[in-house]
């Protein structure tokens, strides 16, 4: 039967109010958690800036194999912003050219400058990023693929928590980490 929070030192019911006169506070262990806790948050921001990267790279490669193998090329992560342009346009004129894969690749390029300033730890940078990348998601929903729109969320989640624990990290560290 649980009684309620034990207490590890005297193996009793917890009978204090506020804090316990028994309890010696380890620095060495909490230094340890303190810095468990910022290399997760900055290991977090690294990984939520680096899907910028990953996105715009991913995006600026399939523009140019599209281009260059003149075939339609999908990759779920890249932008579903680029893929309708390019086969909107290719239905249009009936084929790519060197100014519409440039149209492409600077709307690509965009999420590298986003990654560029994100991982300096630009808080617009990530909230531009995550917009323009909803309004992305939601065209990938719209073209009802399911793989894409899958990865199109967790991409979002990631770059979500990217931010929150670089705006947990400013708050902790106002003068840089």
């Amino acid at each position: 039967m649980k009684k309620g929070l034990v207490c590890s030192l005297t193996n009793e019911l917890a009978d204090f109010t506020g804090t316990c006169e028994n309890y010696v506070e380890d620095p060495e262990l909490k230094a340890k958690v303190h810095e468990s806790n910022i290399s997760e948050d900055v290991g977090h921001h690294r990984d939520g800036a680096l899907i910028f990267l990953i996105i715009g790279l991913l995006s600026i490669g399939t523009s140019l194999l599209y281009y260059f193998a003149t075939g339609a090329v999908f990759f779920a992560i890249g932008l579903s912003t680029t893929q309708i342009f390019e086969a909107a346009y290719t239905l249009q004129t009936g084929g790519l050219d060197v100014i519409s894969t440039a149209v492409s690749v600077f709307i690509a390029s965009v999420f590298l400058i986003i990654w560029y300033f994100a991982r300096k730890g630009s808080k617009l940078a990530f909230i531009l990023g995550i917009v323009f990348y909803s309004i992305d998601t939601i065209l990938m929903l719209l073209t009802f693929s399911l793989l894409g729109s899958a990865i199109h969320i967790i991409a979002l989640g990631l770059m979500i928590r990217g931010y929150r624990s670089m705006v947990a990290l400013k708050k902790k560290y106002p003068m840089g980490y």
